[in-house]
């Protein structure tokens, strides 16, 4: 039997197939985050609750206890637009990062600390598909990662995760407060 006979390819759709990264946008307006270097992913987890009974027991009902979405993303570009967004200064899609001409540059400043409230806003992550399609990921409300470490190798790029944390928007309706998922398939040319 070969490796990969006919009868065991699964395939449905070569179209479907996902390769790559993609790119990231926070606030609103949208900002692009910059390059994208290494995997991004989308995680979204769902605890339950059983509603077990009768002799023996058997599961009579499933609630969601908890839903959790997130999206980590390696970001690869250091701007203090970026940054503002650890900092909590990030607002409205926009930083409070001002450029000031400095000698023979322009100088960005980033202030930090202090800042008590997290603000969130809108996210979206698109994945160019191989064929010209995209798959994207929006998030309604977002919060921004809560973690920095932004080490300073020798002889590499740096590279920092990205974890944003999709809030719930109570305003929309049930089973569409998280976020959507978008999925655009070229179609077949012969």
């Amino acid at each position: 039997m070969s490796a990969q006979s006919s009868q065991l390819l699964q395939l449905l759709d070569e179209r479907h197939i996902l390769l790559g990264h993609g790119i990231i946008q926070f606030g609103s307006p949208p900002v692009n985050l910059g390059q994208i270097k290494g995997d991004a992913s989308f995680n979204y987890t769902l605890r339950p609750y059983d509603v077990k009974g009768g002799n023996p027991l058997i599961l009579l009902r499933r609630f969601t206890l908890e839903e959790t979405c997130n999206i980590t993303v390696p970001l690869l570009e250091v701007q203090a637009t970026t940054l503002s967004m650890w900092f909590r200064n990030y607002s409205a899609g926009a930083s409070e990062v001002v450029g000031t001409p400095s000698g023979s540059g322009v100088l960005y400043s980033q202030t930090f600390g202090g800042n008590a409230r997290v603000p969130f806003s809108g996210l979206t992550f698109t994945h160019p598909t191989p064929e010209g399609g995209y798959l994207t990921v929006t998030g309604y409300s977002v919060y921004p990662p809560l973690d920095l470490r932004l080490p300073f190798p020798e002889q590499r790029e740096t590279i920092y995760d990205a974890v944003f944390e999709f809030r719930h928007d109570a305003n929309r309706q049930p089973g569409d407060q998280l976020g959507k998922v978008d999925y655009f398939v070229m179609p077949i040319t012969a």
